[in-house]
């Protein structure tokens, strides 16, 4: 892991990618970072990434509506 902290100012956010109907701003990368990548997701309801799994690990901090999720088929 990096030493340090990692800052970016609002002006430095780059453009959103369209991900299969919501915007994702990546806001640091683990290139980055040392270890975790942080991004920034907004989408209207129904849209979003169809089940799917990747070979890390994500956390979430929902600001508002609902995210469905399914770990080992729960």
């Amino acid at each position: 892991m990096k030493e340090g902290h990692y800052v970016l100012k609002p002006e430095q956010r780059p453009a959103p990618l369209d991900v299969v109907g919501t915007k994702v701003t990546i806001l640091a990368s683990s290139s980055e970072t040392g270890t975790y990548g942080i991004t920034f997701q907004k989408g209207e309801e129904g849209s979003g990434p169809p089940p799917h799994c990747h070979d890390w690990d994500e956390a979430f901090y929902v600001i508002s509506g609902e995210v469905n999720f399914e770990c080992a088929g729960e």
